[in-house]
């Protein structure tokens, strides 16, 4: 940091336990499931006076983190548990595998990074601590998000030098907003679809394409 001394880093979550197991059955069915926790990664809180002052709001339009406490507090441990089901078909000339992954399936919420807010009145107007001396807004941070989805993918194995792999995915990632309601984050594209797909010749040539389509965010 500042000072020459050692701090964490925003990836500095310390301990991280994986489980991964699951089952093959006949007719090319398959199931896994994946459990994950990861210790809380640091963060650097914000400076909560230099924040609420008017001016400096109105100029940055956020808050102000406090650098004198640079990582120096920790989101809350997050777990989550992953099931995958597969399905493989073998044909003559070549073999398909379709799998549906569900991500996060039992819905565990955590506290992370919190996001500093302005309190507002009815209108939406910005709240002033102290109207005799307005030079502080009133703020209030918030910190509740859950991230839950799932995945589908299809693969055709190499027939004829020719491959394709399509992919969809749907994800929802949210945080509760100044009026403790779920929002959407930055990342809530919602609908993610890939299809990627080639050919190999000979002589170590190959032709790659990947079509990707995002929802908005």
């Amino acid at each position: 940091d500042k000072n020459d001394s050692y701090v964490p880093t925003a990836w500095d979550s310390r301990h991280i336990v994986s489980l991964t197991g699951g089952k093959r059955f006949k007719k090319g069915w398959e199931i896994g499931m994946r459990w994950l926790f990861s210790g809380g990664s640091p963060y650097t809180p914000y400076d909560i006076p230099t924040s609420s002052l008017i001016a400096n709001w109105n100029v940055n339009g956020a808050g102000v983190l406090d650098y004198d406490r640079l990582n120096t507090e920790r989101e809350e441990s997050f777990h989550q548990l992953n099931i995958r089901v597969d399905k493989k078909i073998y044909l003559n000339k070549f073999n398909m595998n379709f799998y549906l992954d569900i991500q996060n399936a039992y819905g565990h919420k955590t506290k992370v990074a919190p996001i500093l807010l302005l309190q507002t009145d009815a209108a939406g107007n910005a709240i002033v601590d102290d109207p005799i001396n307005p030079t502080r807004y009133l703020t209030k941070t918030i910190s509740k998000g859950r991230t839950y989805g799932g995945e589908f993918l299809f693969q055709q194995k190499l027939y004829k030098g020719f491959y394709a792999v399509l992919a969809y995915t749907y994800v929802i990632s949210e945080f509760k907003d100044k009026n403790d309601s779920y929002v959407p984050t930055a990342w809530d594209s919602r609908h993610i679809v890939s299809l990627t797909g080639g050919k190999r010749f000979k002589k170590g040539w190959e032709i790659g394409m990947r079509w990707l389509f995002s929802g908005g965010s």
